[in-house]
């Protein structure tokens, strides 16, 4: 296809040159973040400023290409098409970046993406002698015959950049994934409508358009600016140290936090607060001299130092930060004195990913604080906290298996009754034997699952498993009559908990008098979220018990309000009356007697302790005197073999 270039259309391509110029001031006169994402977005806006000029440029001096000297008409058509390939490969290069694809792309696939871009920028140089972009003839500026090269390799690296979205974006935030994706697509319209609209030079246009998108989105260094300290915030430390750790950059913390933070935020107005924080964070960075060191204030009077300069550890400034903060600061001439906590994580301590390496700072500025660390302690994240995180990690994926593969098991612990003097129900536990990690204790996992928000699920599937144990066997013929099932404290604050336990249990078409669910007191805080589930189904007939009471701080009446029939006393309270540290079970199990409730005793371990509890008026016992929690088929091999009294 032959073109010849005449009468152009500048007005997009003019009015994007102000746009640019705007962009690059503000980016240029703010604090950035020091990583290679913030050297691409610079290059790419001075690339597309330099390409929008030689753009206009050479299409004006090839138009009267007789009129001026040839080497100045060569010289700007080599830049704009030079300018065109890196702005190509810039693109993809930013979008590789920002997506962290250097974790999935060998080092050598990367070096070889490098290839067509180089190639482009030998064929425009050396055009000149071969034309084979574009020559002169009578008929002026003419396509030559590779032309069509330089978009080939535009979709090249448009492609491969939507390719590494797609292979990535289950690990990107939403603002990663949304801002590249747009950011592509904007490009892939500036080339389309360039090829029919000829005497218009739109492309530089769409181009800007594009990399507003990126800066509004992912690259306005007010991200990640905390606003009161102007130190870097959150964002910014997760993605500087997210870049360290995948360059196996060498680099230790050191959090500085304020003790008293709350207090001092509630005795003075917002403005001292600010101040006071705004103090701390100058003088901080004032005290580091290291090149190396960033300054990050991640909110709640927590300040984190990140350093990469093996010669001049930060550990050496801990004693100038104890002196310092031994003196009050004076803000507007109020003195505030400040209780400053620090913690440490060395350079040589592994640093997987910083998921790790943030809860490694969150427990350390959750140690340093608490009371008992004196002024002049430093606490150290050492290898066994990381160890401590990677294992809570990896029970964490184990978990996630477990729930996607539906492998979470029940253990049946009987409950032997002493009234009927055999026993007569049993609690379903939740068990997980995980096939990378084996046999996980409960305790562990379910800590685990709590915290990351799947308790929720595990709790569901160990309820729909009770569920499925009682429509496969006839509980009357062994003699049991309920199977109690722990409800999580997240279940008891969901509003739809009543209508999920009932589906299930019309699912497995059973008797809601064989299922009694428990609750643990310390999680009931809001008895009113928390009654209307237990009254709809206490209608259907489910039971319900108090677990663990004695170790949560609810007020008793509060608790008497709900619809409980069982109170299961916490082991630690049965431990402590037969150990003669406390007395105080009888006043207990005689109050809830009084309130005509049967009354469950944990952690039975032996004659004596069941003789008395049973004295005492203790319905139930359940504990390792009669028996560990089974697997379902032994469980009903051990039900059949006592199904006489005990």
């Amino acid at each position: 296809m032959i073109t010849t270039v005449v009468g152009l259309n500048y007005d997009y391509a003019i009015s994007s040159i102000p746009i640019i110029i705007i962009l690059l001031t503000f980016f240029s006169t703010r604090k950035n973040l020091p990583i290679r994402r913030t050297y691409l977005f610079l290059f790419l806006v001075f690339n597309e400023l330099f390409l929008n000029l030689f753009d206009i440029l050479s299409c004006e001096l090839s138009e009267y290409w007789h009129d001026f000297p040839f080497a100045l008409v060569e010289f700007s058509n080599i830049t704009y098409y030079v300018l065109f390939a890196t702005l190509s490969f810039c693109m993809f290069e930013y979008t590789y970046e920002t997506i962290n694809a250097p974790t999935v792309i060998s080092p050598k696939l990367h070096s070889a993406l490098h290839i067509p871009c180089i190639f482009l920028i030998i064929l425009s140089i050396t055009n000149p002698f071969t034309h084979f972009i574009y020559y002169f003839s009578d008929k002026g500026f003419t396509n030559g015959k590779y032309c069509e090269l330089t978009y080939i390799f535009f979709w090249f690296y448009l492609l491969s950049s939507v390719t590494l979205i797609g292979y990535c974006h289950l690990n990107l935030s939403r603002r990663d994934l949304y801002s590249t994706l747009l950011f592509n697509l904007i490009i892939a319209i500036a080339i389309l409508p360039q090829h029919s609209i000829k005497r218009t030079i739109i492309t530089s246009y769409i181009f800007t358009l594009a990399i507003l998108v990126i800066y509004v989105s992912s690259q306005n260094p007010d991200l990640y600016i905390e606003r009161r300290t102007r130190l870097f915030n959150k964002d910014g430390l997760e993605i500087i140290i997210s870049q360290y750790i995948r360059k196996k950059k060498p680099f230790e913390c050191f959090c500085v936090c304020i003790q008293n933070y709350n207090t001092v935020n509630s005795m003075y107005n917002n403005k001292q607060t600010d101040n006071t924080l705004r103090t701390m964070s100058n003088w901080l960075f004032n005290l580091i001299s290291i090149k190396h060191a960033i300054l990050f204030y991640v909110g709640n009077g927590r300040f984190i130092i990140l350093n990469t300069d093996k010669d001049n550890s930060l550990f050496n400034y801990n004693e100038k930060i104890i002196d310092r903060f031994k003196e009050p600061i004076i803000t507007n001439n109020s003195e505030i004195s400040l209780s400053i906590g620090r913690a440490f994580l060395p350079m040589d301590v592994p640093k997987i990913s910083y998921p790790t390496v943030l809860e490694s700072l969150k427990i350390g500025a959750k140690e340093c604080v608490k009371p008992h660390m004196n002024g002049d302690h430093l606490f150290i994240i050492d290898d066994e906290i990381m160890r401590r995180i990677k294992r809570e990690d990896e029970v964490a994926k184990a978990v996630g298996r477990a729930i996607k593969n539906k492998t979470l098991m029940i253990y049946l612990q009987p409950l032997y009754s002493s009234s009927q003097n055999r026993i007569t129900a049993a609690e379903a536990l939740a068990r997980l034997h995980d096939e990378q990690l084996g046999f996980i204790p409960p305790n562990e996992f379910i800590s685990v699952a709590e915290k990351n928000g799947s308790i929720m699920e595990v709790g569901r599937q160990i309820f729909e498993q009770t569920c499925k144990f009682i429509s496969e066997n006839d509980l009357n013929s062994l003699g049991i009559d309920f199977i109690n099932v722990n409800l999580s404290p997240a279940q008891c604050m969901n509003s739809h908990l009543a209508d999920e336990l009932m589906e299930i249990i019309k699912k497995y078409n059973i008797s809601t008098e064989q299922i009694n669910l428990e609750i643990t007191e310390s999680v009931i805080d809001d008895v009113s979220i928390i009654r209307s589930q237990m009254q709809q189904l206490n209608k259907a007939g489910i039971f319900f018990s108090m677990d663990d009471f004695g170790t949560g701080t609810s007020n008793i009446t509060r608790l008497l309000e709900l619809p409980f029939n069982i109170v299961k006393l916490d082991m630690t309270v049965v431990w402590s009356y037969f150990k003669g540290t406390s007395t105080i079970l009888k006043s207990q199990i005689q109050m809830f007697l009084n309130e005509q409730m049967d009354i469950v005793a944990e952690g039975v371990e032996d004659e004596h302790m069941a003789k008395t509890l049973v004295d005492l008026g203790c319905e139930y016992e359940q504990g390792f005197y009669y028996s560990k929690p089974l697997p379902t088929d032994q469980f009903i091999a051990y039900v059949k073999e006592n199904s006489m009294s005990l």
